[in-house]
């Protein structure tokens, strides 16, 4: 993007066709799907909140537009594009793709040690072990992100599941001493 910053400037060699050809390299820039998810996170976003409504449909046009699928090898910059397949995923009953695509992703933020990352991971991982009837992972999975949100002050992400965790958060809160 600095090319785009460097067109502006006075005295820039070459003139005016050479700040042409400077916009037409950040035109290149911005064609990368990596680069525009990392800094525009907008339409991931606003996926993800076509899910909080319900509105499944229109997430899974999303995804498939982003061409999203869970067999690809997901990047951090486009991690949230790739959080929002899982979940949409989850809200068509594929949890066992869903697990598989999280797995992938769960690894990327471990060896990266992104800890905020990691704990949605592992939220995700809890409902869709739950939606699988394997109760006693998706119990596993659910304390692991308690366990690290609470002192690193990353609550908020685990209650923003809360409402659908459900009979998992029962559970969980009955096996506490």
């Amino acid at each position: 993007m600095g090319s785009a910053i460097a067109v502006g400037l006075d005295g820039l060699e070459g003139g005016h066709w050479a700040a042409i050809g400077k916009m037409e390299e950040a035109d290149q820039i911005t064609q990368n799907l990596e680069i525009v998810s990392l800094h525009y996170p907008a339409p991931a976003e606003r996926a993800c909140l076509s899910l909080v409504q319900g509105d499944v449909q229109k997430a899974a046009r999303w995804v498939e537009e982003r061409r999203l699928d869970d067999d690809d090898k997901p990047s951090y910059a486009r991690e949230l594009e790739y959080l929002v397949l899982a979940r949409t995923l989850l809200n068509r009953n594929l949890s066992d793709r869903a697990l598989s695509l999280l797995e992938h992703l769960e690894a990327g933020a471990k060896a990266q040690e992104r800890v905020g990352s990691l704990i949605e991971i592992q939220v995700l991982q809890a409902l869709a072990f739950q939606a699988s009837g394997k109760a006693d992972q998706a119990i596993k999975a659910l304390a692991q992100a308690l366990m690290q949100a609470e002192p690193d002050g990353y609550i908020r992400i685990c209650m923003e599941f809360w409402p659908k965790s459900g009979t998992l958060t029962y559970t969980f809160s009955q096996s506490l001493p």
